[in-house]
């Protein structure tokens, strides 16, 4: 771990000779770095579950139910998160956040939404304070406070607030009650409640759901779909500058060969499946990898492919399958290694 930490300082310390493009993979370095600590402390968690579930039954015969807040922060205290070993990443961030430019450009990327339109931004950030009384479009903000908050005396115009309450943080999920706040009238809407943990994840729901508003969603059509969310999967894979994509195909693809349209980090591509193409072959597109840092060049893009079984068929499907059995052969025996060709050269 120190010498990861010793790394992303090294890369901090150069941070103004970096590129854009550097500088967003050095982002992506320390993030995977915290992925792989906090999968070493959450090993070390899952080490102690039984004696989590025994601090579930005590509070559960001492108060009659569990607190799911307080089980919450003792497994999630924020004071144990090692937010302090990337403190200059973290400052660096905040500082790239209140820079005048960057919220000048926010300003003037708000201004541009059509006059039909609105400009939804969190009423929980103190950057943004600074920033919305210069949005002319319709504002409408979210978050966990009342309508004012760290708006108040500002002059930003909020025309409806989304405003989250009884806020409650568990080990595997969230939720709080949600009220939607217009001139003077209060519309209680319900409970949002995730599969996902943490408060950032709340509040990026909240704005999902001032979104779905003001698309014409109802609350429990968008508290249902977001309830049913267990948290985003990565596209790729990395391994060093190097990009992994899992391709799946069927059968006749990679059999016969085929064409296919795959995403890359700059855009979508098409490969060529070779046919006669095995599970598991690993296909290459060169430069479509990640900026390598100090230099010019990039990494590959690795594109592993997954031959797809399909659980069921049709009949017609069946009957396919089952004329193909008759025709094909058997599958190649697995040539000797060269261990078996030297035994069996030397009589063994």
């Amino acid at each position: 771990m120190q010498r990861n930490f010793d790394y992303i300082e090294s890369m901090l310390d150069r941070k103004a000779e970096l590129s854009l493009a550097e500088l967003a993979v050095l982002f992506e370095d320390a993030i995977d770095m915290h992925d792989r600590h906090w999968k070493i402390h959450w090993m070390l968690n899952f080490a102690q579950l039984s004696a989590t579930l025994n601090l579930r039954a005590v509070m559960e015969k001492t108060h009659g139910a569990v607190d799911e807040v307080l089980l919450g922060r003792l497994q999630n205290s924020a004071d144990d998160r090692n937010w302090d070993k990337i403190r200059a990443l973290w400052e660096m961030k905040e500082e790239i956040k209140g820079d005048a430019e960057l919220q000048q450009a926010f300003v003037d990327f708000a201004n541009k939404v059509p006059f039909y339109g609105s400009v939804v931004a969190c009423a929980d950030d103190p950057h943004l304070a600074a920033v919305l009384p210069r949005v002319t479009r319709r504002l409408v903000t979210y978050g966990f406070d009342d309508a004012a908050g760290p708006l108040r005396g500002t002059g930003a115009s909020v025309m409806e607030h989304l405003a989250g309450s009884a806020v409650a943080l568990g080990s595997f999920g969230a939720r709080c009650s949600v009220r939607r706040q217009r001139d003077d009238a209060v519309d209680h809407l319900g409970v949002l409640e995730l599969a996902v943990p943490g408060r950032h994840n709340l509040q990026n729901a909240m704005a999902a759901v001032a979104v779905a508003l003001q698309i014409g969603v109802r609350f429990d059509q968008a508290a249902e779909a977001l309830a049913g969310f267990e948290g985003a999967e990565r596209r790729f894979e990395r391994h060093g500058d190097d990009l992994v994509f899992d391709l799946p195909v069927s059968f006749s693809q990679a059999a016969l060969g085929a064409q296919v349209t795959i995403p890359t980090v700059y855009g979508e591509e098409e490969i060529r499946v070779p046919p006669g193409t095995q599970p598991e072959t690993v296909l290459r597109l060169k430069g479509r990898g990640l900026p390598v840092l100090g230099q010019g060049s990039k990494g590959d893009l690795l594109i592993r492919v997954r031959v797809w079984t399909p659980e069921r068929l049709t009949d017609e499907q069946e009957g396919l399958f089952r004329q193909l059995a008759t025709l094909e052969g058997d599958p190649p025996k697995r040539s000797p290694g060269f261990w078996s060709k030297l035994k069996e050269a030397l009589g063994a």
